[in-house]
């Protein structure tokens, strides 16, 4: 569906500098980045309070440092309301018959704690958390509210958008009103069914894998069993499978797999979840308070295009990942944390609009790596459930079969008892979880073999903190590739260009402070060694450069330097407002040599010549 005809782009001056679509974790995390930008948004909302659904409740350390990086407050205040790897007993998934019944295996999120603890807490000065959507989003709300340069427009849907080469307007409908808001620029984050993903004619890419009913409940177990519970717990038994949630304070999420050529979303009504829940738990007797009900589809999905015009796409909107491994979330919130200081510097005048370019180049290739982990994760499930004879595909093959002919002339009830004596067919393996013989115990060895395969479904550093870039923002290294670990669950901190710059501990002016909290969210930073004394301002001041540049001297103690930098004390960084490395030099570079340098980041800001001209003039 095309812009719509009706809504056209004015004359006017916009009255905002970004309108943002969706309040959502990453929609309200866009807000608060652009304001900290200087600039003026509008956020706009259809809901009229935060989801009460927990939703998203994966979120990693980088996520949090990203907060912490608007405010620490919030950042702590987050971590606080959740539950960390550093609180109490470790985190653990287990696979069980009910949750009160028997252990089939188990996988630690963090393995060997007193060796792998203290290397994950080194890689930032904020830990992932696990908190759901449903606790997170009123915090969210609650900063969004206390920024002055943010109007937060709830009850507010964007029906109707139109842009031209200046500016974007918006036709918002209120329940009294109906208003245009005009935006130099305008982020939709509105969601995996995104409505103006939809009307900029962008499609998604890649399979969807699987239909699911969900609940939300409140279950009054014993303190001692929620005490103990794991925080997800796979449940397989022959009258129900699938995973359960731990929120804590009696508060948990179940959710099964279904074929919608045989139940629709009316099938599942409290009754019916009030019966399923106590199955999985195991207690045929335990009151139940249902919260919140529905269905959703599992999809690897992944936007063809991230923008058009002046319109991007970030969050749902842009990827949706299977949930296994909870890299939905928190790739969104990198995708704003990308696009902010891009927007904030064109809208100064830092650079070109070309720039926003980079963000689908750096950003998709991130997606099109999480999307493949997502599915691995989820595939590999199948490890543990081909013991008993189960595997992801036996349900989309069954509503394949039920969705055509003779089935699909077939009446639903008919259908439904037809496809429940196929369902009890497939899952009668189960039933041999429940027996205690030596046959029981040679296939929970080897369910419980194949569980430990599962960690890294659970623990993927890699993905979590080593992403890296590569864009005509990133001054690459020729003839290097940055040694990050293997991407996926092992992470290696360094200062290779594209990458995150590593946490550390330094002294600046006086202080410890953490390289991350030396940041800048306007500039680039450019990190010098304090013991070094070189005049590192009359350097950068040389180059007359228009990029936004602040040298940062930071000393430590003996060699430390050299391990944290992988750079001789007469080596420098040059950081990104995101975080990542744009190019780093081992030695002293002379004057006309970092001039060069700058050259290259301030043409690419200037835009004063083509991509040709660039290249010939730096090649």
């Amino acid at each position: 569906m095309p812009l719509s005809e009706g809504c056209r782009a004015s004359e006017r001056p916009p009255e905002f500098d970004v309108l943002v679509v969706g309040a959502g974790p990453v929609g309200a995390t866009a807000a608060l980045l652009l304001s900290r930008q200087g600039l003026k948004v509008a956020l706009v909302e259809k809901k009229a309070r935060p989801t009460r659904h927990p939703a998203a409740h994966v979120i990693n350390g980088r996520t949090v440092e990203i907060w912490a990086g608007l405010d620490p407050e919030l950042a702590q205040a987050v971590l606080d309301a959740g539950m960390s790897v550093t609180e109490g007993a470790l985190p653990s998934i287990e696979w069980r018959t009910s949750l009160l019944g028997r252990l089939i295996g188990s996988v630690d999120i963090i393995p060997e704690p007193e060796t792998f603890l203290p290397r994950i807490l080194a890689y930032s000065q904020w830990r992932s958390t696990h908190l759901g959507q449903h606790r997170l989003e009123p915090m969210l709300w609650d900063a969004l509210r206390a920024d002055c340069s943010i109007a937060f427009l709830t009850e507010a849907e964007c029906v109707e958008v139109a842009q031209d080469k200046a500016s974007v307007m918006a036709t918002i409908r209120r329940p009294d009103e109906l208003k245009t808001l005009h935006a130099s620029y305008m982020i939709a984050a509105d969601g995996a069914n995104s409505t103006l993903r939809g009307k900029l004619g962008i499609e998604m890419k890649g399979p969807v894998l699987a239909h699911n009913a969900s609940v939300f409940f409140k279950a009054a177990l014993p303190e001692e069993v929620e005490r103990q519970a794991a925080l997800l717990t796979w449940i397989y038994n022959s009258d129900f499978v699938g995973p359960l949630i731990n929120h804590y304070d009696g508060d948990w999420i179940l959710m099964t797999p279904y074929a919608p050529s045989v139940h629709s979303p009316d099938d599942f009504t409290e009754a019916w979840w009030k019966q399923n829940i106590r199955l999985a738990i195991g207690d045929p007797d335990l009151p139940v308070e249902i919260k919140s009900r529905g269905t959703w589809v599992m999809k690897s999905h992944i936007a063809e295009r991230y923008s058009k015009g002046r319109i991007f796409l970030a969050g749902d909107a842009a990827h949706a990942f299977p949930p296994t491994g909870g890299y939905g979330l928190n790739s969104g919130i990198a995708d704003v944390h990308n696009l902010a200081w891009k927007v904030g510097a064109v809208l100064r005048g830092d650079a070109m609009p070309w720039v926003l370019d980079t963000y689908e180049v750096e950003r998709k290739p991130v997606a099109e790596t999480n999307a493949a982990q997502s599915e691995a994760n989820y595939r590999k499930m199948d490890l543990v459930s081909q013991h008993v004879g189960l595997n992801s595909g036996g349900l989309a093959r069954l509503d394949k079969i039920m969705s055509r002919p003779p089935f699909s002339w077939i009446q639903k009830a008919t259908r439904q008892r037809i496809a429940e004596r196929l369902r009890r067919r497939a899952m009668r393996g189960l039933k041999r979880l429940e027996v205690r013989d030596r046959v029981a115990e040679t296939l929970l060895a080897g369910m419980n073999a194949a569980i430990q395969e599962q960690r890294d479904h659970f623990g993927a550093f890699g993905i979590e903190f080593g992403y890296h870039y590569a864009s005509d923002l990133i001054l690459s290294e020729k003839g290097k590739k940055p040694v990050i670990g293997d991407g996926i669950s092992e992470y290696r901190p360094t200062t290779s260009p594209g990458c995150r710059l590593p946490h550390g501990v330094v002294w600046y002016e006086g202080q410890e402070k953490a390289t991350h909290e030396l940041l800048d969210p306007r500039q680039y930073v450019l990190f010098v060694c304090a013991q070094k004394q070189v005049n590192w301002r009359e350097l950068v001041g040389a180059t007359d450069a228009h990029i936004a540049l602040r040298p940062v001297e930071v000393g430590q103690e003996d060699d430390s330097w050299s391990k944290l930098f992988e750079l001789s004390e007469a080596g420098c960084v040059l950081v990104r407002p995101d975080g990542h490395v744009a190019w780093r030099s081992d030695t002293l570079p002379e004057v006309s040599e970092f001039r060069r340098v700058i050259l290259r980041l301030d043409l690419a800001f200037s835009g004063a010549v083509s991509a040709e001209l660039r290249a010939g003039i730096v090649g």
